[in-house]
């Protein structure tokens, strides 16, 4: 995602609106800013896409609007392509303080 293109999207959300700048092939909050100033997206945008490039060998970002009291859930799925699929259950993430993640299991 180059800079004018994350600049249109942040512009489409609205007045107040912020985003949150994510590696696609990112993980544990590596490559991951949240933008809430237009001012600093560019800056950002070079540091997320340097810092990706180092942890993961891919630089290669997108943009999420910024929900700031929305909570990560993750759902596992088995599949090998040849049929259905089936879901493992799910994992809620809940902030434990000082950056450290508990999780809670979800069975179906």
């Amino acid at each position: 995602m180059d800079a004018e293109a994350a600049r249109r999207f942040l512009a489409g959300l609205g007045p107040g609106a912020a985003v949150m700048v994510k590696a696609v092939a990112g993980g544990g909050g590596r490559g991951m800013r949240p933008v809430t100033d237009p001012g600093e997206l560019a800056a950002a945008l070079e540091r997320c896409r340097s810092e990706a490039e180092r942890a993961f060998g891919d630089g290669t970002l997108f943009l999420e609007e910024l929900m700031p009291r929305a909570r990560h859930v993750e759902v596992q799925v088995i599949g090998d392509g040849t049929g259905p699929s089936a879901t493992c259950g799910t994992a809620s993430a809940a902030s434990s303080g000082a950056g450290r993640r508990s999780w809670r299991s979800h069975r179906p």
